[in-house]
């Protein structure tokens, strides 16, 4: 038996090892449920039934299972109408079945898919959201995004306006001013005139919301807080104000066409069948733009990861640093491949090439810090 071996040295590297597989497996597991949140997988499919029905005792539909109103054709009179007045409000009478919904769950959406629209009401949890192309922002509506923190209410009937004047967005909730942000600005002649009208989901069939509405109303102009109070108190019968370019009352209570019943032609009806063909299927690693904030929070997620496992191979390969980084590279993109598989499969998240590319970066720049930091290359 050697004498010089310290026992106490020895509890001490077990200790350490112990601690650094701990806290790697606390990292891993982290960064995989952030991956994969909300943990609701859907499978694509080319045909998808829907779930989209006539209410049972009153006007309106349900969802009771994800579903899709699509317009059955671009809405032209809607588009024309829109980018050549004088601002837009949406007025909504829904109830939405249960706070869990993300994505944002679409309500009314005026888009082609997640990734590009003219507009878009949903709701992310408790909370409002609202998208709005302008020439100030992206082809997303996004930077910036308006949310309305605390909006829903389970199983409650409510009405739901947001209107903007190019120089403000006011939300507001049975009647009841919400929320007052400054606009950024812009026209919409950056709209595209081919996308969909769209009620309880995207076309991708990923972003479905669960629920019901008695009436949706699109105008293009903005509302005075007395026309709002007066639309609150109608209890959705009305009344219908100067500048509707689309309204759907849901009084047909039957049958598979959903009538546009502002007076706008060419109208804006929308289709209610048993199937909905998805006509745009998500890709796996999509090379459609993303948000710099999504590239940036992807390449800091996965540095410490690039970080640790170079440390932890420098103690089996030494001075052979290269190697290292090699190995910590490999390793990166088949966790990056993975995470980003799964997600081609989660509600509300997306299969990106720009997110696998900034995770392979953000792995191998966290294994040359790792390997710069001298302090850390000493191998006992």
């Amino acid at each position: 038996m050697n004498k010089n071996i310290n026992p106490l040295e020895i509890y001490k590297s077990i200790w350490r090892f112990r601690m650094k597989t701990i806290i790697i497996s606390i990292y891993f597991f982290i960064i995989i449920g952030y991956f994969i949140w909300p943990f609701k997988f859907v499978f694509q499919c080319e045909v998808c039934p829907n779930g989209a029905s006539w209410a049972v005792k009153e006007n309106g539909i349900e969802f009771q299972t994800p579903g899709l109103l699509r317009s059955l054709s671009p809405p032209i009179g809607l588009y024309e109408r829109l980018t050549s007045g004088k601002g837009l409000t949406i007025v909504a009478w829904l109830t939405t079945a249960r706070l869990n919904q993300v994505g944002p769950a679409r309500i009314v959406s005026y888009s082609q898919d997640p990734f590009f629209r003219n507009f878009t009401l949903g709701q992310e949890n408790g909370d409002l959201v609202f998208r709005l192309r302008t020439t100030r922002t992206n082809l997303n509506g996004m930077n910036p995004e308006f949310t309305v923190p605390g909006t829903f209410v389970p199983g409650k009937r409510q009405h739901i306006v947001m209107t903007y004047d190019h120089l403000n967005y006011r939300f507001y909730v049975d009647g009841q001013l919400r929320k007052s942000e400054p606009a950024p600005g812009g026209t919409f002649s950056n709209w595209d005139p081919d996308y969909q009208l769209l009620i309880g989901n995207e076309q991708t069939g990923n972003r479905p919301w669960i629920g019901g509405v008695e009436r949706v109303v699109v105008y293009d102009r903005p509302f005075s807080p007395a026309k709002v109070v007066q639309a609150y108190r109608s209890g959705g019968l009305g009344p219908n104000f100067d500048g509707v370019a689309a309204l759907f009352e849901f009084t047909e209570c039957e049958g598979s066409i959903i009538h546009d019943t502002s007076g706008v032609q060419p109208g804006t009806n929308l289709e209610l069948s048993a199937f909905y063909f998805n006509e745009g299927t998500r890709d796996f690693l999509s090379l459609k733009p993303r948000d710099m904030t999504d590239v940036l929070s992807n390449f800091l997620i996965l540095f410490p990861f690039g970080f640790l496992l170079f440390l932890n191979l420098s103690k089996v390969f030494g001075a052979a640093n290269l190697q290292s980084v090699a190995i910590t590279f490999l390793a990166t993109v088949l966790f990056s491949l993975a995470a980003e598989s799964l997600q081609y499969y989660v509600e509300a998240r997306t299969s990106s090439l720009f997110d696998f590319a900034s995770c392979i970066a953000g792995g191998v720049s966290g294994s040359l810090v790792a390997m710069a930091f001298k302090p850390f290359h000493h191998v006992s």
